[in-house]
């Protein structure tokens, strides 16, 4: 894999698209969707203590992979997010996890993010 400034070039499956979805958080990690180009998230609801349960509009076949376009913080603090659970085609869900050092914790209140999700038909 190469890199060219902040982003990896990296082979996806073949009829990959990018789905995108602007989250906001409220008091206790209480996720709401801002913005959903083309309805490509139907729901997020936080599972637990930084995680959180992500339904596509519609069931993939394939996640391709996914990306943290932009953390909009409302402190000063910086988490990662990764995938927790594997993706289930059949129903179009996957959880995700959000850690700061390590440790899966909610976002604070105010905080927003956009991520990128690759997926495919086949």
């Amino acid at each position: 894999m190469s890199a060219i400034g902040n982003f990896e070039l990296r082979a996806h499956a073949r009829n990959t698209v990018r789905k995108h979805v602007q989250i906001s958080f409220g008091a206790s990690g209480a996720p709401t969707i801002a913005r959903s180009l083309g309805g490509a998230v139907a729901t997020v609801v936080r599972a637990a203590a930084g995680r959180y349960t992500i339904t596509f509009d519609q069931p993939w076949a394939v996640l391709d992979g996914m990306d943290q376009m932009h953390d909009y913080q409302g402190t000063a603090t910086d988490g990662q997010w990764q995938v927790y659970t594997g993706y289930v085609a059949a129903t179009g869900v996957v959880v995700l996890s959000h850690a700061v050092a390590g440790v899966e914790t909610d976002p604070a209140s105010g905080d927003v993010v956009d991520l990128g999700f690759y997926v495919a038909s086949a």
